[in-house]
């Protein structure tokens, strides 16, 4: 658990994945509000709401690190529209898309409403992004590769497979609710 006696603990400080388990499974345990949790754990309200989100959307991966992450053109497009299409807020929809700061999001919500969808195809330099990531060692041909190369090869493509397959469900789910919500306004 925490040294909670630390009340000068900095913003930006890290947490362990132990210790936001800990403050996520306080709160859903129902043993406090989030204030209350947040407080006990010394986190600020605000962080442990999106770890409860992460968690809650992802699960214990959720909580993970961050790790550096590289973000295709049509997935910054599908998160940006379902967040302009959701009555969510952007730390929802970001928790949703395992993005880990909402601000990220903001950022491509703010350039896609200033620039259109274009923008979401450039790089922080303005540069076009390629449509589909390369691979790690898409330049070498299979017979080239060493075992272990082999192996990042699958772990990459199975991650860019599950990314997909994500991707996917959140789609069908953004528009199984916008048809649930035009079915019922239509009755009205």
């Amino acid at each position: 658990m925490l040294d909670t006696s630390d009340i000068w603990r900095c913003s930006s400080m890290k947490f362990s994945l132990q210790d936001k388990l800990s403050a996520v499974r306080h709160y859903l345990a129902g043993l406090g509000s989030q204030r209350q949790t947040a407080r006990k754990f010394s986190v600020a309200h605000v962080q442990l709401r999106r770890w409860i989100a992460a968690y809650q959307h992802h699960g214990e991966s959720g909580l993970q690190p961050g790790r550096r992450r590289r973000y295709t053109p049509e997935f910054k497009l599908a998160a940006v529209e379902f967040a302009r299409s959701n009555p969510l807020s952007l730390a929802d929809v970001a928790a949703r898309f395992d993005i880990p700061s909402y601000t990220t999001l903001e950022h491509w919500v703010k350039l896609y409403q200033e620039k259109g969808a274009e923008a979401l195809n450039l790089d922080k330099r303005g540069h076009h992004m390629s449509q589909h990531p390369k691979t790690p060692y898409a330049d070498k041909s299979p017979d080239e590769l060493t075992p272990e190369e082999m192996r990042e090869e699958i772990a990459f493509l199975r991650a860019q497979n599950d990314y997909i397959k994500k991707l996917r469900a959140l789609m069908q789910e953004n528009d199984a609710r916008a048809r649930r919500k035009g079915q019922k306004s239509s009755r009205h």
